[in-house]
């Protein structure tokens, strides 16, 4: 009976929402037949938009005000991407750093101890100390924090992730080390080499600047001045190759799954966006909110970038990031973003966001 009784209440409920359905439709085609304006449908963008604004603590306007101060991976300026498709970029990486021809291979010989020497000959004493992290401390083991609050490889709490943990042979969990970092699973089937992990995690921390910035500085290009970490960043670009072999192999008993559609988003501040390339690693997330909070402003460029399989997107890095909240997929210098033509504007919370999509070409 009480079963009964359950589907006959499901049963009425589903005719409800029927004839509610068939009753707005027609309102909808009267007021549309009679000129009155009626209220556009959000698109799905625009809809995914607005969930992801609800899933901010504090909404957008407290992101915007967070995080107006502080440069970040996920939102460029118009100035990191040089319009149009320049010639140059067939020259590869090596041209852009200005140095000479044996540097990067003799530097790929050392391995780790040339990234070391780099960063310590011509970096930051905040990188040195993020070098220092990622070479020989614990995951989640430091104190200091970046970000609005969030410590590295810590949740929002203050807590060591689980998936930053392994379990030591006394049955004890502790923070993942380099060495555990470069036997993930991911990290094996790419081949990389603890150099490849130690530039990976390096990228992800503050370090990032330092690496980004002289490959987007048009007068250093000009001027012929060497990059400062040319070997970081060529291990940062062999090792994105190899990446992407771990979405292949992931899906190799099922091809089709290899060629799924992927949406990747990147912000850009108060510009109006245009087909560039950008000539140093280019961070995006498969997190909505995440490209929203960082790039929240008066007028916002939301770039979704359309990728229809693994050998046309940068790889998934959230396995050795320093915040694998991100969900960064993280691409190889020199990518060119091709508008598609398809530009909306969405508002949220106040907030203009002109959202472009573009297909990437690495």
């Amino acid at each position: 009976a009480i079963a009964a009784a359950t589907a006959t209440a499901a049963a009425v409920a589903l005719l409800g929402a029927f004839v509610f359905y068939l009753l707005r439709r027609r309102r909808r085609g009267r007021r549309e037949a009679s000129g009155e304006q009626v209220e556009p449908t959000n698109s799905e963008i625009h809809n995914k938009m607005l969930q992801a604004a609800g899933s901010l603590v504090g909404g957008l306007d407290a992101a915007r005000v967070l995080f107006a101060a502080e440069g970040n991976r996920f939102a460029a300026a118009p100035r990191e991407l040089v319009f149009g498709r320049p010639a140059q970029a067939a020259l590869g990486i090596e041209h852009y750093m200005c140095v000479a021809p044996e540097v990067v291979p003799q530097g790929l010989l050392e391995g780790t101890a040339a990234i070391v020497r780099e960063v310590t000959a011509s970096s930051t004493d905040a990188d040195r100390e993020c070098l220092d992290y990622v070479l020989h401390a614990e995951a989640g083991s430091s104190e200091r924090t970046y970000q609005g609050g969030l410590k590295r490889d810590c949740d929002a709490c203050g807590r060591v992730l689980e998936c930053r943990t392994v379990t030591n042979s006394s049955g004890k969990a502790r923070g993942m080390r380099l060495e555990d970092f470069v036997s993930h699973p991911s990290a094996r089937i790419a081949n990389l080499t603890e150099a490849h992990v130690v530039a990976l995690r390096l990228y992800t921390t503050q370090a990032y600047r330092s690496i980004n910035n002289p490959l987007r500085d048009k007068e250093r290009f000009e001027r012929g001045e060497p990059h400062p970490l040319p070997v970081t960043v060529a291990l940062l670009r062999d090792a994105l190759g190899k990446l992407r072999a771990v979405e292949a192999d992931r899906h190799s008993a099922t091809p089709n799954k290899a060629v799924r559609r992927v949406e990747l988003y990147r912000g850009m501040k108060d510009v109006t966006a245009r087909g560039g390339t950008e000539l140093a690693p280019m961070s995006t997330t498969s997190d909505l909110a995440v490209a929203m909070r960082y790039s929240a402003s008066v007028k916002a460029v939301l770039l979704r970038l359309i990728t229809d399989s693994f050998i046309e997107r940068g790889p998934d890095i959230s396995f050795l990031s320093a915040f694998p909240g991100e969900a960064e997929f993280l691409f190889p210098p020199l990518t060119y973003l091709q508008p598609t033509g398809h530009v909306e504007t969405v508002v949220v919370e106040g907030l203009a966001y002109e959202v472009v999509d573009v297909r990437p070409r690495i």
